[in-house]
């Protein structure tokens, strides 16, 4: 019975592997119109991914089908609902018979079977509703699919600033491929060699500015928090070697390392300077990045070259990693991200800025020069040209004050260059986003900026130390005034 049921088995399996299809084409079909629905709200990079991910649901509904286990019983069924009149279903109740009265059913079963056209009698359909159903789910799926998409702008944007994030991403790797396994050890060289990767991969998928300054800004963090680590390491063996005057000017930063070791070398010789080196190497074994840049600036005392030792403790900084390659790498991302984001709100910001009035960071007169000296929240309010105070009932937070009109001379006729400069600071008053760039409004009632950049710097640099800001913080700082005045 089993042999003689097997064409029977086959069928059913058909069946079921066309219901099965019908059924995984309509949920294909319903689940792309649900990604193409979302990805007019949304933008969504992998959007064709997950289309092919719904349609696996067809080959899967197919598979699911047809894989189904068939009884001998189920087939005896359906061959007996085919007009074999429960020949098949009384043969399969009697095999363990042996009588003559058995074995005559049983013939009378094969023989039926074998007479039996199964493609006659069991034809395959495919089920009405469920084609009904994708035909629906496929009319609207095709519309979905050649309607203008709102996200497809959004989407070129990411991608063109990816762009423009691949060289300051290969610069940072390029950087970290060029550090001194030889000064900062082994075991430290891979740590940060890990933590300039994962910073290269950030800003590689960073969709806009806000997250590449992000990534780099966290990813600074990381990098002199690490590096921090080891020159306060080197700083306290300094101490206990009884080199205080380098410790301190190492603890300092700058130039003033140098100098501090031309003056140990004038007040001992090379020799015992390179002798307090080394045990300061001993002293900081613990961090061998420490311990393997005293030990490369001992070598380099014993030598006579203060510079060359100076430059040894200098890598034990951010800003020291392969002569200052890797600080002025992430630098430029930061002014390449900031750069993109200024462009991208400057067209966002001018159809908003005629109908929203004229502020502090916004006049109505779009002159050449910066506008009214406010804080970056300041720019959120409106006013008249020249009050600068917030208006819509919307009080604008950490404003400091009102300061003097400045602008740029060189700027004057140049059609009016149209930026902003804008801050993040959390609840803890900790900087995480700044992008820089002058200001726009009106020259009428202002003075030279470089009158008075000299004075604005001093105070800002103050107002920075004061505040305990963030040393990536306070560089921004420096940076901007040095942009100014360049």
């Amino acid at each position: 019975m089993k042999k003689a049921l097997r064409p029977v088995i086959r069928r059913i399996r058909s069946q079921r592997g066309l219901t099965g299809l019908c059924a995984g084409l309509t949920a294909a079909l319903a689940l792309g119109v649900g990604v193409m629905g979302l990805s007019f709200l949304f933008p969504m990079e992998k959007r064709n991914v997950y289309l092919l991910i719904c349609a696996s649901a067809l080959p899967l509904g197919a598979a699911a089908g047809w894989f189904r286990p068939v009884s001998l019983l189920q087939a005896a069924r359906r061959a007996d609902a085919c007009g074999l009149h429960e020949r098949a279903q009384t043969a399969l109740a009697l095999s363990g018979r042996q009588d003559e009265m058995a074995a005559l059913q049983r013939r009378d079963a094969l023989r039926a079977l074998g007479e039996m056209d199964v493609r006659r009698s069991m034809p395959l359909r495919a089920p009405v509703r469920a084609l009904l159903a994708a035909g629906g789910c496929g009319l609207v799926l095709l519309a979905l699919l050649f309607a203008p998409n709102p996200q497809d702008q959004t989407l070129q944007k990411q991608a063109q600033f990816r762009q423009k994030m691949e060289k300051p991403a290969q610069s940072i790797e390029k950087a970290a491929e060029a550090l001194d396994e030889a000064v900062l050890g082994e075991k430290e060289t891979k740590e940060l060699r890990r933590l300039l990767g994962d910073l290269a991969r950030e800003v590689r998928q960073s969709r806009d500015s806000r997250e590449a300054l992000t990534a780099l800004s966290q990813g600074q963090q990381r990098l002199e928090k690490q590096m921090n680590d080891s020159r306060n390491a080197a700083v306290d063996a300094l101490g206990q070697a009884g080199l205080n005057g380098v410790a301190e000017a190492m603890a300092e930063g700058g130039e003033s390392l140098e100098e501090a070791l031309r003056e140990a070398v004038e007040n001992t010789d090379d020799e015992t300077l390179a002798g307090q080196l080394s045990d300061a190497a001993q002293a900081a074994g613990t961090n061998a990045a420490a311990a393997s840049a005293l030990q490369a600036a001992a070598r380099s005392a014993k030598q006579g070259s203060a510079a060359q030792a100076a430059q040894a403790l200098g890598q034990l900084s951010a800003s020291g990693l392969s002569g200052g390659r890797l600080a002025a790498a992430i630098q430029s991302a930061k002014a390449l991200a900031g750069g993109a984001g200024q462009s991208q709100a400057m067209s966002q910001g001018q159809g908003q800025g005629q109908s929203a009035g004229s502020g502090a960071g916004q006049g109505q007169n779009t002159g050449g020069g910066a506008g009214q000296g406010s804080t970056n929240q300041d720019m959120s309010g409106s006013g008249q040209n020249g009050g600068g105070h917030g208006g819509g009932g919307n009080p604008a937070q950490y404003k400091l004050g009102q300061y003097e009109a400045i602008y740029d001379p060189t700027r004057l006729g140049d059609g009016g260059e149209i930026s902003q400069s804008t801050g993040k600071v959390d609840e803890n008053a900790q900087v995480s986003e700044m992008t820089l760039g002058p200001g726009l409004g009106s020259t009428d009632g202002s003075v030279p900026y470089d009158q008075v950049v000299g004075d604005y710097r001093s105070a800002a640099v103050q107002r920075a130390q004061e505040a305990a800001l963030p040393g990536y913080a306070q560089q921004w700082v420096n940076d901007y005034f040095s942009a100014l005045t360049e």
